[in-house]
């Protein structure tokens, strides 16, 4: 949902207008990113993830950014429910040892699938 709700437009308004209030949320964004970063490492060393640079995963996930643009939704004829699920297939699968797979339950993910998809595309459109 961050991807959705900060753009760089935003991010750079906000910047210019309130600095201060740029500068909280910048430090609260970086500890975030240090919360995930203990997500994946934790993952590694139970042996659940594979070993990935947690940087790389989350540089990866600002990619959803630009895929969440109508042009390219019409162009490739694809819906926002579309993109988030094959999203977590890949994220599922790039993270997740083989032998983890069979223990994770998609049916619990695709309601919160389901919900922000209806709330990007309501912004988008």
């Amino acid at each position: 949902m961050l991807v959705e709700y900060f753009t760089d437009i935003f991010l750079k308004e906000l910047e210019t207008g309130y600095p201060d209030c740029y500068d909280r949320l910048n430090e609260a964004m970086k500890q975030r990113e240090q919360q995930v970063l203990a997500f994946y490492e934790e993952g590694i060393r139970k042996s659940i993830f594979h070993d990935i640079n947690g940087k790389l995963l989350i540089i990866q996930d600002e990619l959803l950014r630009s895929m969440f643009n109508v042009k390219y939704l019409m162009t490739n004829q694809l819906t926002v429910q579309q993109i988030l699920y094959d999203y977590y297939q890949l994220k599922k699968i790039q993270l997740f040892k083989p032998e983890k797979l069979s223990a994770i339950d998609d049916e619990i993910m695709m309601p919160k699938i389901e919900h922000m998809a209806q709330k990007i595309t309501k912004n988008l459109f």
